[in-house]
């Protein structure tokens, strides 16, 4: 299954060191991103995932997950962040929470975490963290078509040995 996946990076100081530790480090290991029934759409690439909505109905809610695992023998810390622009889709009514191992990441508009990184824990050599993603669309949101209108980010885990 492929998707054109929109490459349009905000170019920060954050996004080229995030960039420099992922070439340092080997990537980040994914099981089982979640499919795309109802427009919403979860698809992981080596230590990245892309959420993409295209047919999300006004009061739906729909939850997709990724878990990352860490191949290391040391400890990691995950550091976390969304690369993409506000949706604009629906006007703006689109939300998104992310709950990583009963901890909220992020509750807010759909691509409004806007390139900040964050620190989600630390994980254990061998240990494994799935990120959900509760998409909903507001019940007063009016009715589209799908496909008319789409909403995307694209989210990177960078594994941070921890020293």
């Amino acid at each position: 299954m492929k998707i054109a996946i929109t490459r349009k990076l905000l170019l920060s100081v954050a996004s080229v060191l995030l960039v420099a530790v992922v070439a340092a480090l080997s990537g980040v290991p994914w099981s089982q991103a979640s499919g795309s029934e109802s427009g919403v759409e979860l698809v992981a690439q080596d230590n990245r995932a892309t959420l993409t909505v295209t047919g999300i109905q006004p009061g739906d809610t729909v939850v997709r997950s990724v878990t990352i695992r860490n191949t290391t023998a040391s400890a990691v810390r995950v550091a976390f962040t969304e690369q993409g622009a506000p949706a604009t889709a629906q006007g703006g009514q689109l939300r998104l929470r992310i709950d990583s191992e009963d901890r909220q990441v992020f509750a807010g508009g759909f691509g409004a975490m806007a390139d900040l990184t964050q620190d989600t824990g630390e994980l254990a050599p061998g240990a494994s963290a799935t990120f959900r993603f509760t998409v909903t669309l507001s019940e007063d949101a009016s009715y589209q078509a799908p496909g008319q209108e789409v909403a995307q980010a694209t989210y990177a885990w960078v594994l941070v040995p921890v020293t």
